[in-house]
C-alpha cells in the first residue's frame, strides 16, 4: 500500500504524464526548466551596459545573433534601423506611436533600441520564454514592461490596445497556429493600426545559399552572429530548397521542418497574404528588409 506521500507523488507523477502527453508542458519554456524550486536574485553588480545605458543580457540569451556583446547590439539596432525605414515608406512613424508591442522579445535585442520613445510611449515586450523575461523585467524595466506568454493564441492586453505591432523572426517558428496568431495579434491591433514582421517566404528559400551568404548579405551579418547562425541552420535551409525545387511544380504552400517553437517556417508569400492574413489589409511586402527574411507591413481594417 502507498502511504500518502507516495500516491501524492504517484499522482504528481501521473499529473506530468498527462500533461507531457497533451503537450502542456511545453506552451512555453518556464524559468529554471525542470527545477521544483528556484529563486529569482537581486540585480547583478557591474552589469556591462551598452551606449544606450541599458544592461546587456549574458550570451546564453542572445539567441545565437552573436558572438560579442558589441555584434550583438549592433544586430539589434540595424533590425531596428531597417524596420523604421521600412514603415515610415509607408507613410506611419514608429516614433509617432503611443502603445508599442514585441512580440517575441527575446533578450530585448530589438526593443531596447526603441528607449528614445519609452518618455512618451508605453512599450511591451511578450516571449514564450520565461528566463528572457524575468531577464528583461528585472535589467529593462523601466523603460519598459514585460510578460511571459504562451504558444497557444492569447496575450493579456485589451481589444485595440496597440498603434503598432513587430514581430522580428517569429513566425518563422509559428507552423499550425499562425493564422490563428494573427488574429490575436489583430485583435489587440487599434483600428487602422499596422503589424510588421518577418517572414522565411519563397523568396527566403530561393536565396538562402552559401553563395549568397558569403556575397550578399549585408557587410553587417558578416560582422555580427547573424553568419554563424545561418550556418547552423544552413543545412536545413538547404534542405528547404530541394523540397522548394520539389514542391514548386505543385504549387507548395507551406514548409515546415521541426516543430513548436524549434521548428523553421516557410510560407509562399501569396499564400500567407491571401489565406493566412486574409483579414489583414496588407500594405506592404519588402524583401529582404530584415537580412534574408521578408517583411510584411498589414493594418487592421477599420
Amino acid at each position: 500500500m502507498f502511504g500518502i506521500s507516495h500516491l501524492e507523488q504517484a499522482k504528481a507523477w501521473l499529473r506530468r504524464l498527462a500533461q507531457k502527453a497533451l503537450g502542456v508542458d511545453k506552451q512555453y519554456l518556464p524559468y529554471a526548466l525542470g527545477a521544483d524550486d528556484y529563486a529569482v536574485l537581486a540585480d547583478e553588480q557591474n552589469i556591462p551596459t551598452g551606449d544606450d545605458g541599458l544592461p546587456i543580457p549574458p550570451q546564453r540569451l542572445w539567441l545565437g545573433y552573436a558572438a560579442s556583446s558589441d555584434e550583438y547590439l549592433e544586430s539589434g539596432q540595424w533590425s531596428v534601423n531597417s524596420m523604421q525605414n521600412d514603415m515610415e515608406g509607408t507613410g506611419m512613424s514608429v516614433e509617432n506611436c503611443h502603445r508599442i508591442l514585441d512580440f517575441g522579445c527575446g533578450g530585448g535585442r530589438m526593443i531596447r533600441w526603441l528607449k528614445p520613445y519609452a518618455q512618451t510611449a508605453e512599450i511591451w515586450g511578450v516571449d514564450i520564454s520565461a528566463e528572457h523575461i524575468f531577464w528583461c523585467t528585472q535589467y529593462l524595466t523601466p523603460p519598459f514592461h514585460f510578460a511571459t506568454t504562451m504558444t497557444l493564441p492569447h496575450l493579456p492586453f485589451d481589444d485595440g490596445y496597440f498603434d503598432f505591432i513587430y514581430a522580428g523572426s517569429v513566425f518563422t517558428h509559428i507552423d499550425d497556429l499562425a493564422s490563428a496568431w494573427l488574429q490575436e495579434l489583430r485583435r489587440i491591433l487599434k483600428p487602422g493600426g499596422r503589424m510588421y514582421i518577418s517572414l522565411h517566404d519563397d523568396h527566403t528559400v530561393s536565396i538562402i545559399r552559401p553563395e549568397y551568404i558569403e556575397q550578399e548579405l549585408p557587410e553587417v551579418i558578416r560582422r555580427t552572429g547573424q553568419l554563424r547562425k545561418g550556418q547552423k541552420n544552413l543545412s536545413r535551409l538547404a534542405h528547404a530548397n530541394a523540397v522548394y525545387r520539389r514542391a514548386s511544380a505543385s504549387n507548395f504552400n507551406m514548409i515546415v521542418y521541426g516543430r513548436r517553437h524549434l521548428s523553421q517556417v516557410f510560407f509562399d508569400i501569396d499564400y500567407f497574404t491571401t489565406k493566412i492574413a486574409s483579414n489583414l489589409k496588407i500594405v506592404a511586402i519588402n524583401r529582404e528588409s530584415q537580412y534574408f527574411q521578408t517583411a510584411v507591413i498589414m493594418e487592421r481594417k477599420a
